[in-house]
């Protein structure tokens, strides 16, 4: 592309000897040319000639040197020079050769260096005479000279500049294109202006001629794509220029490089965002306008509500799945049917799948986008004809807490209403499932639990349990009682079960001695501890229970409480002294009846130990009654005893 260049009106120029002008980082050195290579995203660059007149000037500076005549003018032409456009600055720089009226130290053919420095400006008139409307001046950039970084000097002589003062116009250069909305080819503008150097001064002219170096390449991405989650999509970035090319490009914030061979260049993505170009440079070193973004979206994935895992059905009917999908429809559904794989498909949300007996493996669900796997299994089975029986023992156990009621047969309940007969526990009903509290009120008897169940299939089965309630106690009683806590060795003691109507009772007496009776009479014959256990069983329950017996030692007396001459045992039928420690010394024992008189006395404990009173006296048996006794004597370590109580006759 070519650009305009202008140095319109009158602006002084102003030499300064003494200083020299530093020019800031950016500017360019006007000794070295630049390649397109070397510029940055975004630069323009032109090339900058002599204008093409009858004279071939780029400047024509009258009276520069005092020495030559008054109206001299002096010309200068480039030998190489560079227009650089910077986004808002401009740098026109180059090397320039003196070509007509030299003098002195600058002789014809010396050269010279210039770096003008062009800055932003807003100006915008057309110029209608040229063919200029608003419309293409509009898209044109303008510069205006900045004098304080612009500078002309000998290369010889850096220290002489000439610099520029006082524009009188607001731009300099225009940049786009030409008359008539053409492309100029070569354009030239020449401009007075006045200069002083030292105390001399006058004017000149500037014409110049810039032609574009870098051709103007274009890249660009576009597009929008939608793809379902994990597939790709293809993307297209349209290059100009030579390749291969560098393309770097950014998918969100990251940034990517690629090296690219053809025009478009076409590449697969599954990574959602926005794709857009950073700079693409071609195998010339030109960089390329980048312009443009595409977008990659992905659809949500379809879905489908929960499939049930079993579903029951009657015979003769095919089971209904109902189904609910979410995504856009079409919809469909994918399964193995354990023969082939079947499709299902569907243009609402909410579907109903008839399906016979068998079983089903759902695979996939998919909508009009996209397809997502699934995993689930379908059993479809055929219902029994419900037939029903209370699962619960015949007997129970009143201490084994609840009776556990629950269905068993062929078929499955749905419902179930239970109701007993007898028995004043605790019904609950848990579903069709029921539990029973015994009373205590129902030890031995029997109750009747009935049930009516149902299904969808079967509307009325029936069953029906009679359970006998049953209970065990394994509580005794011994006796006679124990004298201040503890047993005496010798005595006949008898171990009474509190409840005699069990079936099975297993006493064990603490050393190895055992009885299978509900009432067993034992002798200890030995002092010692000894843990008593009955055991109590019936038909469902066992109980335990146990005593601890203490057979003394030490001083022991123990007169029994009643006797009978027709006891089965003999030790029942006579009154005998028992005891441990006795002296026979001063030893007494009598009975009196009820009006006091004496009808046993002895002096002599072995009689009393080893016979005992009969229950006669003089020769006649007495009378059933209550009797006193007083027994008096000493025991072996010297202490004294005296014991009253009753015996009781009972024939």
């Amino acid at each position: 592309m070519k650009i305009q260049l202008r140095l319109l009106r009158i602006f002084a120029f102003c030499i300064f000897v003494s200083s020299t002008i530093m020019l800031k980082a950016q500017t360019p050195d006007p000794t070295k040319m630049l390649s397109c290579g070397e510029i940055n995203i975004g630069d323009k660059l032109y090339s900058a000639s002599s204008f093409e007149g009858s004279d071939n000037y780029t400047l024509a500076i009258s009276d520069l040197f005092y020495q030559l005549p008054a109206g001299t003018v002096t010309n200068f032409s480039f030998i190489e020079g560079q227009l650089l456009i910077k986004g808002n600055q401009g740098f026109l720089y180059g090397r320039l050769k003196l070509s007509k009226n030299g003098y002195g130290v600058n002789p014809v053919g010396s050269e010279w260096h210039m770096v003008l420095q062009l800055d932003a400006t807003t100006h915008n008139t057309p110029n209608a005479s040229l063919g200029q409307p608003k419309s293409v001046t509009d898209q044109w950039q303008y510069f205006q000279l900045n004098t304080t970084e612009s500078k002309l000097y000998n290369k010889n002589r850096p220290t002489e500049p000439i610099t520029f003062q006082n524009l009188a116009t607001d731009f300099i250069v225009q940049v786009g294109k030409g008359a008539n909305n053409q492309n100029a080819n070569i354009f030239g503008a020449s401009s007075n202006f006045d200069w002083l150097y030292a105390s001399s001064g006058g004017s000149g002219k500037l014409a110049i001629t810039a032609n574009s170096i870098c051709p103007e390449l274009n890249a660009s991405i576009a597009g929008t794509a939608t793809t379902c989650p994990g597939e790709s999509t293809t993307l297209s970035i349209g290059l100009e220029g030579k390749a291969p090319w560098e393309v770097i490009y950014k998918i969100n914030s990251v940034t990517h490089t690629e090296t690219v061979t053809s025009s478009p260049y076409t590449f697969k993505v599954t990574e959602t965002g926005q794709y857009s170009l950073v700079s693409v440079l071609d195998d010339n070193g030109f960089y390329a306008k980048v312009s443009g973004s595409a977008t990659v979206n992905n659809y949500t994935l379809p879905n489908v509500s929960t499939l049930p895992t079993t579903k029951t059905i009657c015979s003769g009917t095919d089971a209904t799945i109902s189904i609910s999908f979410s995504g856009t429809a079409p919809y469909s559904l994918t399964y193995n049917d354990g023969g082939s794989n079947k499709t299902f498909t569907s243009n609402s949300t909410t579907a109903n799948l008839i399906l016979p007996v068998g079983s089903y493996h759902f695979t996939a669900v998919g909508d009009d986008n996209c397809s997502k796997a699934i995993d689930y299994t379908v059993e479809v089975k055929k219902e029994d004809p419900l037939s029903i029986a209370i699962n619960t023992p015949d007997a129970f156990c009143y201490n084994n807490g609840k009776v556990s009621l629950t269905l068993t047969g062929t078929g499955t309940a749905n419902t179930a209403n239970w109701s007993k007969i007898g028995g004043a526990g605790l019904l609950e009903v848990n579903g069709i499932s029921a539990t029973y509290t015994p009373a205590k009120e129902d030890e031995g008897k029997e109750i009747t639990f009935n049930v009516e169940a149902a299904n969808g299939c079967t509307p009325k089965a029936t069953a029906t349990k009679t359970v006998k309630i049953y209970n065990a106690v394994a509580g005794f009683t011994v006796s006679p009682e124990p004298v201040e806590g503890l047993y005496i060795p010798g005595i006949e003691y008898t171990f009474k079960a509190n409840d005699q109507g069990q079936a099975n009772y297993t006493w064990d007496f603490g050393n190895s001695n055992n009885s299978n009776e509900p009432v067993v009479t034992y002798t200890y014959s030995e002092k010692g501890e000894y843990n008593v256990v009955l055991d109590v069983k019936n038909e469902v329950c066992t109980a335990t229970e146990s005593m601890l017996i203490k057979v003394r030692s030490g001083n022991v007396l123990y007169i029994p409480n009643v006797f009978s001459p027709n006891a089965s045992n003999p030790e029942n039928q006579v009154v005998k002294v028992y005891g441990e420690n006795i002296l026979d010394k001063n030893f007494t024992f009598q009975i009196y009846n009820r009006w006091g008189s004496v009808v046993y006395r002895t002096n002599n404990l072995t009689e009393a130990q080893a016979t005992g009173w009969k229950g006669s006296s003089k020769g006649e048996e007495q009378e059933n009654n209550v009797f006193t006794y007083i027994v008096r004597g000493q025991f072996e370590n010297g202490e004294s005893f005296e014991k009253t109580g009753t015996i009781t006759l009972a024939k």
